[in-house]
């Protein structure tokens, strides 16, 4: 202390003396003399806590809050983005091309398989047909003739059989037609709800173009594509939730295929998670974020991510009360997800971890826990 005292007062001496190089309301001077009358007064303050306390010097008092160390489950996720998509959803497409003359579908409309759900003119077509079916009359008039004859022993052997060959000739033509007919009848794919319905009497269409779309809503999937960088970590037969903020609900489920390649476009593959029949409110383009889990622990120790610190030697530490001080204790660390992260050593179930207030703390510090 008294070395204290004559430090201060050589400086201030010091000061004294530099005052015809250094005006006294230079900043500089101002700082020294004021740290100096600080020292001062921490001294004086010292001295007089010691005497208070008897000769004992009173240590400082942390306040801090502490969390009990328990084990609990963790999972750690991966987080992609993905849409929900019908299993079935197919367009429905006209097979020859012509105009519609008939749309009998609205969207909303429940259909089956094989539905007719629009016409396409078949004017030409039933005239073509109908002239097919007249020269197939006359065909069959004549080979009737024709057979009676050959039955008496009249006529030629050749007249029956050109007849015979006309008439048969004929009827796979209308069996052909008839067949054909049946293009111009434009019927739904698959079971399911009309979705889009895109034509309109009068237009003309040409085989394969969308006319229609159904969706069969009883088979629903989430469809995602990843980042190749999550290629070597995700696998069929993963855990996933979907969650759906927006209806408030989270969907379990497993993940049935992952792609076997990268788009070359976006650095993506395919990922397909099916939803089970029944699940009130999804819809096709529903949006959800994918929550891959890759990663569990049933019995892990998990603490707030934020009380790890780490020394000059690059370890990791955290701040444990024992037996009302501070004790640092060096962890080794696993994975992390959220605001938590998984200890694997270091502590253990019981253990007061300090939560609040831990900044600053050293090995024996003095707690005062709220």
């Amino acid at each position: 202390m008294k070395n204290k005292n004559l430090a201060g007062i050589i400086l201030l001496v010091l000061l004294s003396s530099c005052g015809s190089k250094q005006s006294p309301t230079d900043p500089k001077v101002q700082l020294t003399t004021l740290k100096a009358e600080r020292d001062k007064l921490n001294t004086q303050i010292s001295t007089l806590e010691l005497k208070l306390n008897g000769g004992v010097k009173k240590e400082k008092v942390n306040y801090v809050s502490v969390t009990p160390v328990k084990t609990s489950n963790f999972t750690h996720s991966i987080d992609l983005q993905g849409s929900v998509v019908a299993d079935d959803e197919v367009y429905v497409n006209a097979k020859i091309a012509g105009a519609i003359t008939n749309v009998m579908i609205k969207v909303g409309d429940h259909v089956n398989a094989g539905q007719i759900v629009a016409t396409i003119d078949d004017d030409v077509f039933v005239t073509s047909t109908d002239e097919v079916r007249k020269r197939l009359e006359l065909a069959n008039d004549l080979f009737t003739k024709q057979e009676s004859l050959w039955k008496q022993n009249i006529g030629s052997e050749v007249a029956y059989l050109s007849a015979k060959n006309q008439k048969e000739s004929l009827e796979k033509s209308i069996a052909t037609l008839n067949k054909t007919r049946e293009n111009f009848q434009i019927k739904a794919p698959i079971t399911g709800v009309v979705d889009e319905v895109p034509m309109k009497i009068g237009m003309t269409v040409s085989p394969g173009a969308p006319l229609a779309k159904v969706v069969n809503f009883s088979k629903l999937k989430v469809k995602v594509d990843a980042p190749e960088s999550y290629a070597g970590k995700v696998r069929v037969g993963n855990s996933v939730v979907a969650n759906f903020t927006d209806l408030k609900k989270d969907v379990s489920s497993r993940i049935t295929y992952v792609g076997a390649s990268i788009n070359p476009l976006n650095r993506t593959f395919k990922i397909e998670i099916p939803i089970k029949a029944g699940e009130a409110g999804l819809i096709p383009n529903m949006a959800t974020t994918v929550h891959v889990i890759d990663y569990s622990n049933a019995n892990a120790i998990i603490i707030p991510i934020n009380v790890i610190q780490r020394d000059d030697k690059n370890a990791d530490f955290v701040i444990v009360a024992d037996n009302g001080r501070a004790k640092k204790m060096y962890v080794k660390t696993g994975q992390s997800y959220s605001d938590g992260i998984e200890v694997l050593s270091g502590l253990k179930s019981g253990d007061s971890l300090v939560t609040v207030g831990f900044q600053d703390l050293n090995d024996g510090d003095v707690l005062q826990i709220n």
